[in-house]
C-alpha cells in the first residue's frame, strides 16, 4: 500500500470524525438551550406547568398569539380560598432582539364547571431587545369562593396588528387565607306545656308568658305576646235561646 493511500484514508477518517463531533456539539448545545430558563417562581405552591418546564430559542409550544390562538385551557384543581398567584412567561426566537413587541402579555382565569370564578392581573411584557426574553412575577391576589377545576390562559391584546407571541410557562398559587365558613346554631326546640298557646309573630315563634284561662261570654281574653298585649273579644254562642212552654 502506498504512503499516499494511507494519508488519504487518515484525512477521510479525520473529516468524518470532525463532522460527527460537530453534530454532537450542536445537539448538546440545542439540548442545553432548550432546558434553560427559570421555573422556581411556580414550583413551591400548587404549581402547574403548561407543557415542558424547559424552553429555549424556537420553542413555540403552548404559545398565545394576538391573532390566535388567544386562549388555552388546562385542568387545574384548587380549593376555595384567597391566593397569591405567581407566573413565568417567555418568548424566544432567532433575531427577536431586532423586533419590538410591547404586548406579549396574558392573564389567568379560574373556572368551576365552565363558569369564571376569578381573574388575575396580567403579566408584564416579556423584555425586548434579546433573543430569549423571560418574565416572572406576581399576578396579584384572587379570591375563590368555591373550588376550581380549570385554569384558562388569555392573551391580553387579541386582535393587535403584531402577533405579540408569548408562552405561559407556569403559574403557582400560595394560599393566604382560608375561606370563612359560617356555622349556624342548632334550631331551638320549643316545648309547649298543655294549656298554653303557641303564637307566631313576624316569623318568630314564642309562647305567651301567661296561661289563657277559661273565660265567660262577653269577657275579653288578654294574651301577652312579645311585650305586646293583644285584646281579643270572645264571640258569644250563636245557639238560639231555648223556648219554654208551660
Amino acid at each position: 500500500m502506498s504512503t499516499t493511500s494511507r494519508f488519504g484514508r487518515k484525512r477521510a477518517a479525520v473529516g468524518v470524525g470532525a463532522i460527527l463531533l460537530m453534530a454532537a456539539s450542536l445537539t448538546v448545545a440545542a439540548a442545553v438551550n432548550a432546558q434553560s430558563g427559570p421555573t422556581s417562581n411556580c414550583s413551591s405552591n400548587n404549581p402547574i406547568q403548561f407543557g415542558s418546564q424547559f424552553f429555549g430559542i424556537g420553542d413555540f409550544g403552548n404559545h398565545l398569539l394576538s391573532d390566535g390562538p388567544t386562549q388555552l385551557e388546562f385542568a387545574y384543581s384548587l380549593p376555595a380560598g384567597t391566593y397569591n398567584i405567581s407566573a413565568v412567561s417567555t418568548d424566544g426566537y432567532e433575531a427577536r432582539s431586532e423586533i419590538t413587541q410591547t404586548e406579549e402579555q396574558w392573564f389567568a382565569q379560574f373556572l368551576a364547571g365552565g363558569s369564571v370564578i376569578a381573574t388575575t392581573a396580567p403579566t408584564r411584557d416579556v423584555p425586548d431587545g434579546i433573543d430569549q426574553g423571560i418574565w416572572s412575577g406576581s399576578l396579584g391576589e384572587v379570591v375563590l369562593d368555591s373550588a376550581v377545576d380549570t385554569v384558562r390562559l388569555v392573551h391580553r391584546a387579541p386582535g393587535t396588528p403584531s402577533q405579540n407571541s408569548v408562552r405561559p410557562v407556569c403559574i403557582g398559587a400560595t394560599l393566604t387565607s382560608a375561606p370563612v365558613v359560617e356555622v349556624l346554631p342548632p334550631a331551638e326546640v320549643v316545648e309547649v306545656p298543655p294549656g298554653e298557646v303557641l303564637v307566631e309573630v313576624a316569623g318568630v315563634v314564642d309562647t305567651p308568658t301567661e296561661r289563657v284561662e277559661e273565660a265567660t261570654p262577653d269577657e275579653p281574653v288578654e294574651v301577652e305576646v312579645l311585650d305586646e298585649v293583644v285584646t281579643a273579644p270572645v264571640a258569644q254562642s250563636t245557639e238560639a235561646n231555648p223556648t219554654f212552654t208551660g
